[in-house]
């Protein structure tokens, strides 16, 4: 008896056990239908493109792929999420902000700025839609983007280019320069000019209302030039000297009378021949530098040319600009 009761459960266990694998199965089946028709639609976010690292101060910008399940059309808004977020986080937005079904498309794009903590960060995308049905809701998988860690230091940039443009030799211009602090970055800097192209016997000069603070507001670049109209002292003293000779010489002769006439006379004419061979080289000079002829081959004028300055910049504790060498900004000033 005991022999046929324990066959009789091992059948009964048998077919339980047949029964819940056909059920399992009949589950897995139709899950997939079931779920279709409660999601209107997916959310997909790419990643970022390679390295998928950048510095504080950057762009990236990934593409968003939705979705339309069981022929769904409609208008999704999107948002984005950050994680962690700290104090300036990076920003993350959607453009378009929303979308309409199945043609349209949209980009999340991922900015940062000079203070943002280094570190991983994590964005997910939610697409949300409002219906007769009622709202529906979709997120992507979250895709990574690493801030690298840099010293804090600042980046020159020219933000109105030296105006006047072109000038003759004698002018000059000014444009306005910006710094901006990268990493949490503070401190004073003295700008100036690294170098200019062409290299000339007198070239324009430049100058800035140094010290500069950055944080703060732009500051100034000047550039001058050298002209007839500006020259140094020295280079006008042999006209001033030879024009006032034979001037003082006619004043003397009138103080002479009687028969000291003749001989004073003489005398003048000997000096007035020695003043108009000192004064010949000066009359020679005025005419090389008058503004008829600016660009005569004096090295008191600044040639005509196109100049070209690059701006650079140091601060208090050597810390100089990150955007160096070829990215270095530059100002140009022509002369005619």
């Amino acid at each position: 008896m005991s022999k046929v009761r324990l066959l009789s459960s091992t059948r009964n266990l048998q077919l339980a056990r047949a029964c819940a694998g056909a059920l399992g199965l009949l589950i897995a089946l139709l899950a997939p239908a079931f779920g279709q028709s409660g999601a209107d639609f997916t959310v997909s976010l790419a990643p970022f493109p390679p390295p998928q690292a950048m510095l504080p101060g950057g762009t990236s910008s990934a593409a968003i792929t939705v979705s339309p399940q069981s022929g769904f059309s409609g208008t999704i808004d999107f948002t984005c999420h950050v994680t962690p977020q700290p104090t300036n986080f990076p920003g993350c937005q959607v453009s378009p902000s929303s979308v309409t079904l199945p043609n349209d498309t949209a980009n999340a794009t991922v900015t940062t700025t000079g203070s943002t903590p280094a570190g991983q960060y994590a964005f997910v995308v939610t697409g949300t839609s409002t219906g007769p049905s009622g709202t529906t809701s979709a997120s992507s998988e979250p895709e990574y983007l690493t801030v690298e860690s840099v010293a804090p230091n600042f980046t020159i940039s020219v933000t109105r280019q030296v105006e006047p443009g072109t000038v003759h030799a004698g002018n000059g211009g000014q444009g306005t320069v910006s710094l901006t602090p990268n990493g949490g970055y503070s401190g004073t800097v003295t700008l100036s000019c690294a170098t200019v192209i062409p290299l000339v016997t007198t070239p324009p000069t430049c100058s800035f209302n140094n010290p500069v603070n950055v944080p703060g507001t732009p500051a100034t670049i000047t550039i001058n030039t050298t002209g007839p109209n500006n020259q140094p002292p020295s280079a006008q003293a042999g006209r001033v000297h030879g024009f006032w000779m034979p001037v003082l010489a006619l004043a003397g002769l009138g103080m002479v009378s009687g028969r000291r006439l003749r001989r004073a006379w003489c005398l003048l004419a000997v000096f007035v021949l020695a003043a108009s061979i000192l004064l010949t080289p000066s009359c020679g000079n005025s005419g090389a530098l008058g503004s008829s002829n600016p660009n005569a081959s004096n090295s008191v004028i600044t040639p005509k040319n196109t100049y070209t300055f690059t701006v650079t910049g140091i601060d208090d504790n050597g810390v100089v600009p990150s955007n160096t060498g070829t990215s270095a900004p530059t100002v140009t000033l022509t002369v005619n």
